[in-house]
């Protein structure tokens, strides 16, 4: 396993100007299996689970034989809800089945480092905001030359400042999943100290 410092820009909140520089190691490793486990998990607990129809055992009434089974000229019918009859049971509907998906913590690890390693990483100075302020993150934004991003952010006033954006996303360092990160090229941290909260949890899994 080995490691390799990320080049990432440091952009200043007020001046705008943008400097490189390289951050504390990642550990490097390929590990294309773990991310794609990683963000097909966080994509399934991110999906809604609502599509779901009704067969023709679970539709209300239809106890009775609509008609005689000879004698009509008709074909023989036993229920009403039947999938022929209007109101009837859905023929090979969507059927929600919960079941669980988990990923380990570990692999979970590596795959966010696997992937902050292939996107482009930016550090905001001076991001103190006294009140939320959109025209900053936008012009955070086009001074690194990207038009959306995923901040990365515990405080407030930039996650109200964010959610106007369109195509940006705010999130906690904890809650920073693959599947996040899979949905964007950049990713801003408001300050150094969540790029060590990240660090931080990652060691305290060894």
């Amino acid at each position: 396993m080995s490691e390799q410092n990320k080049v990432i820009k440091v952009v200043d909140a007020l001046s705008l100007a943008v400097r490189e520089e390289k951050s504390l190691p990642f550990e490097l490793q390929d590990q294309s299996a773990s991310i794609y486990y990683a963000v097909k998990v966080g994509a399934y607990h991110h999906r809604r689970k609502t599509a779901h129809t009704k067969t023709r055992g679970m539709v209300r009434g239809g106890g009775i034989k609509p008609w005689p089974q000879k004698g009509r000229g008709s074909a023989r019918a036993g229920s009403i809800r039947s999938p022929l009859f209007r109101k009837g049971g859905v023929i090979f509907g969507p059927q929600y089945q919960p079941r669980k998906e988990k990923v380990n913590r570990k692999t979970l690890k590596i795959a966010r480092n696997a992937l902050l390693q292939q996107l482009d990483v930016a550090i905001v100075e001076q991001a103190k905001l006294d009140k939320p302020s959109t025209k900053t993150a936008q012009r955070v934004l086009t001074a690194l030359g990207h038009t959306k991003a995923v901040f990365v952010s515990s405080d407030l006033l930039w996650k109200k400042s964010v959610r106007n954006l369109k195509g940006s996303l705010c999130v906690n360092p904890l809650s920073l999943s693959p599947a996040i990160l899979a949905k964007f090229s950049l990713v801003v941290f408001i300050n150094r100290q969540d790029i060590l909260a990240i660090q931080g949890a990652e060691h305290a899994t060894k």
